[in-house]
């Protein structure tokens, strides 16, 4: 009765967009979005690798190979993307983003990841060695990318280092939208994101032909 009448009105943290502080609407999605995107790189390495080891493939026009692999890879991409958002709102993750929305931001950055997993397996030198680096980047990754730590409490160099990870320009991004329908860095998170995979795909793309030149 006394604690009532010295502190008539308790305090708790919220989180805005969230209430209720769900575990599910927090940090659910962040997890599935970076499995989703570790598959995305067994997929394109394990294509990359396949390449690499395939001697039918002389002769053959490696431009349109590249060309018809990165394209098909990202329009699957697109639909994993889609299908994890499905997944979310059965699940009963509120979802008040748009289509339009989540479409933008699931094309650029599964371009970007794509991108990224076609740079990284033409660096290695057989799959096995890309599958390890794959599943050392998953975790810094999802940490860099704000997700459980957030970007603001970073020091500045974390911050810039951060930025090199396409999931720090998606998964807070996915979740604002999710939650609250609405981003304003949307503009400044898909810019980036295809700026990125721009980079990847030219340096990629050039390993890759400069490679698979060798295969014999």
């Amino acid at each position: 009765m006394l604690k009532k009448r010295i502190s008539p009105v308790e305090t708790t943290l919220r989180v805005l967009n969230n209430p209720t502080q769900s575990y599910m609407m927090f940090f659910v999605t962040g997890l599935a979005m970076a499995a989703m995107q570790q598959g995305f790189f067994l997929a394109i390495g394990a294509a990359v690798q396949c390449d690499f080891r395939n001697p039918e493939l002389k002769g053959t026009s490696k431009g349109k190979l590249l060309v018809v692999k990165v394209g098909v890879y990202w329009v699957l991409s697109i639909l994993s993307f889609g299908l994890v958002c499905v997944l979310a709102r059965l699940l009963g993750i509120p979802d008040r983003a748009s289509i339009q929305s989540l479409g933008l931001l699931a094309g650029a950055f599964s371009f970007a990841a794509i991108s990224l997993g076609l740079f990284a397996s033409s660096i290695f030198h057989n799959e096995l060695q890309f599958v390890r680096a794959s599943i050392m980047y998953t975790v810094p990754a999802f940490i860099f990318g704000g997700y459980t730590w957030p970007l603001e409490a970073m020091d500045p160099v974390t911050q810039v280092v951060a930025q090199a990870f396409p999931m720090a320009w998606m998964s807070n991004a996915v979740r604002e939208l999710f939650l609250s329908g609405h981003l304003a860095t949307l503009s400044h998170n898909l810019t980036a994101l295809t700026v990125m995979g721009v980079i990847l795909l030219s340096l990629g793309s050039w390993i890759f032909l400069h490679k698979i030149d060798g295969v014999k």
